[in-house]
């Protein structure tokens, strides 16, 4: 009786380790325990109106950053939705930024750069390295008509063991590309994914975050249907360089991405300029979207910024984007209204 109940026990043990091990799911070379994290993830509420709160869930019951990265995912992906209807609106020119965190957390929906956006910002509360990328993509077609004056689509990438890999939440959403949504359909090749598989499809417009050694080129990108027999723009180490980078403050780190951008695209300056000015906008932004206000104290750190980049121009000759000037004239002008309302109100 005795032996049957340690045998009893010795199996029970075995079980429960092979249990335990085949919950484990294999993701483009790492593991996860998929069952515990996308249970963690639905106990998220879905109606919740502050990210923070995911947050705090996430924070509280995962130990690695690579568990977070997967719950961060996981967490966009089934529970928010691709905005077809906004997306065609940025294309006609009619909507000219992201969403406020509050209304991309209220609504539910958006696009590729209000996801980057939330992925970067989850990120960053978790201490996990991280920079949005905005760059170009190709579509299943072969030749996908990219334009280098305007990028279209944004993503991330996030460091883990010291290594940086590419994320994209946005094509994570199956309802991205299919016209029935069904959040249990996930793509999780987008995942720390494979660089030499990503970078078939994404572009980024800042060469750094190709994550590989060989540069490729922008026409390579454009024109070549395999990026294995690509033409090397330059050879760098893109790990060190955004070890580096990553711990300057972030009006630096916009500063080497536009600088690198403006080099490697030359005749494309007018995306790195446009690059450049949604950065400022969104990093300097501080409008109540309930009220539409903006103090005077705003504008002057927007105007700090474009004349910053405006001299940082300077060193391109030939290709100075006149944008960043005139926009940095025009947020004075703004400026100077705005005091003038006050002493008015005065």
């Amino acid at each position: 009786m005795v032996w049957r109940s340690f045998i009893f026990g010795i199996f029970c043990c075995l079980s429960g380790t092979l249990f335990s091990q085949s919950q484990l799911t294999s993701i483009n070379g790492f593991d996860y325990d998929t069952s515990r994290l996308n249970t963690l993830v639905r106990t998220i509420n879905t109606k919740e109106l502050k990210h923070e709160k995911a947050i705090e869930i996430i924070a509280s019951n995962c130990t690695t950053k690579l568990e977070k990265v997967y719950c961060i995912y996981q967490f966009i992906t089934s529970q928010f939705k691709y905005d077809l209807t906004r997306f065609k609106l940025i294309q006609k020119g009619k909507v000219d930024r992201e969403l406020y965190m509050n209304e991309l957390m209220k609504k539910h929906k958006g696009v590729c750069g209000d996801f980057a956006n939330l992925f970067k910002t989850m990120c960053d509360s978790l201490a996990i390295p991280c920079f949005r990328v905005s760059g170009y993509t190709k579509t299943f077609r072969i030749f996908h008509p990219v334009h280098k004056k305007r990028t279209d689509h944004a993503w991330n990438v996030v460091r883990i063991d010291g290594k940086w890999y590419p994320v994209d939440a946005t094509w994570g959403i199956r309802q991205y590309s299919e016209k029935k949504y069904n959040r249990k359909q996930i793509d999780y090749s987008y995942l720390l994914a494979d660089i030499v598989t990503f970078s078939k499809r994404h572009h980024p417009l800042d060469p750094t975050f190709q994550l590989t050694n060989q540069q490729r080129s922008y026409s390579d990108f454009r024109w070549s249907r395999n990026s294995e027999k690509a033409h090397v723009y330059q050879t760098v180490q893109p790990d060190s360089i955004l070890n580096q980078r990553y711990r300057l403050n972030r009006k630096e780190q916009v500063m080497e991405e536009y600088v690198s951008s403006v080099k490697y695209l030359k005749k494309g300056t007018k995306s790195a300029a446009g690059h450049v000015i949604r950065e400022i906008n969104q990093l300097t932004d501080k409008k109540n979207p309930a009220i539409k206000k903006l103090k005077p104290e705003h504008y002057k750190s927007s105007i700090e910024w474009y004349e910053s980049f405006a001299e940082a121009s300077s060193q391109f000759e030939g290709r100075i984007p006149r944008r960043i000037g005139k926009y940095a004239r025009f947020m004075k002008v703004k400026q100077e209204k705005a005091l003038e309302k006050m002493g008015g109100k005065k």
